[in-house]
């Protein structure tokens, strides 16, 4: 299916009645400006598709929660792939594949693979996610002002944009003290460092997770 405008999915189901939506592909590339999919609906199942071409974010989550974001390829996007954002909460995003995004109009400076920043909710889970090769980082956590957990996922090769930062994991920032959780996960050959605490001074707990060829090393400013 090819989008003209912003798909937007503004219901909200139940915890005994979730709304499914699934399956296909979405090309957003008839979309003139903003997001591909918008979701500010509560108790989804948005599973099994493809979000490219989008000229921003590929799929974002706000306002809702309890969503569940299972195996959706965000490919290509002029944003981050799947972003959360705006209040939502308690989504898990499982299983996921966000590749290639690039923001032509920053020289790559903001699409990252997954991003819950600036003021995404609480309750956030990011579970066996794959960020590839994205323009800026794999992850992105910058401002937001709720713990996050991220669990075997993996970053790859991200920061590939001349003004992208290239981390792996970024895991806050400055003036923050927010606690993340950080498990089996792995950073491999980013431009910039593994994990980074970003100037975040809240506890970070890293266990079992790994990184190596990433440019800048491997752990920084993890408290």
């Amino acid at each position: 299916i090819k989008l003209t405008k912003t798909l937007q999915l503004l219901k909200s189901g139940t915890s005994s009645s979730k709304i499914n939506f699934t399956g296909g592909v979405l090309d957003c590339s008839g979309i003139p400006s903003g997001w591909g999919v918008k979701l500010n609906g509560s108790y989804w199942n948005v599973t099994n598709m493809t979000i490219k071409n989008a000229p921003d974010c590929g799929l974002v989550l706000q306002v809702g929660g309890y969503n569940y974001i299972y195996k959706i390829n965000a490919l290509n996007n002029k944003d981050s792939g799947i972003q959360i954002y705006n209040g939502a909460h308690h989504n898990t995003v499982s299983y996921c594949y966000s590749a290639e995004n690039y923001d032509t109009a920053n020289g790559g400076e903001n699409a990252d693979g997954f991003a819950c920043k600036l003021s995404g909710g609480p309750g956030n889970v990011f579970d066996n996610c794959t960020a590839y090769h994205n323009s800026d980082d794999g992850w992105d956590l910058y401002g937001q002002p709720y713990s996050v957990t991220i669990k075997n996922c993996k970053a790859q090769k991200n920061g590939y944009g001349s003004n992208g930062d290239g981390n792996g994991f970024k895991l806050g920032s400055a003036s923050q003290k927010i606690t993340h959780t950080v498990t089996n996960n792995s950073a491999t050959n980013n431009k910039a460092w593994g994990y980074d605490g970003n100037g975040n001074v809240g506890h970070i707990t890293i266990t079992g997770s790994t990184a190596s060829g990433n440019g800048a090393g491997s752990f920084t400013r993890i408290y």
